[in-house]
């Protein structure tokens, strides 16, 4: 993802599983990994590019991503 903020921010619904999240800059440094498993919103301070991995375990909900 390319954005302009700074901020990298995630709204997550979970009713069951859990979604491992990672955020890694450019040069492959992970900035951010985490196991979610539960309903949640959170912010993550972020360089401009950035590359964003979700992996469900057998999650039931949603979430969204944003600048």
């Amino acid at each position: 993802m390319q954005g302009s903020n700074t901020k990298l921010n995630f709204d997550i619904e979970t009713d069951k599983g859990s979604l491992e999240i990672s955020l890694k800059d450019t040069d492959d440094n992970i900035l951010f990994s985490e196991i979610i498993s539960e309903t949640t919103s959170f912010s993550v301070d972020v360089p401009e590019k950035v590359t964003v991995s979700v992996l469900g375990k057998e999650h039931d909900g949603g979430f969204t991503i944003s600048y």
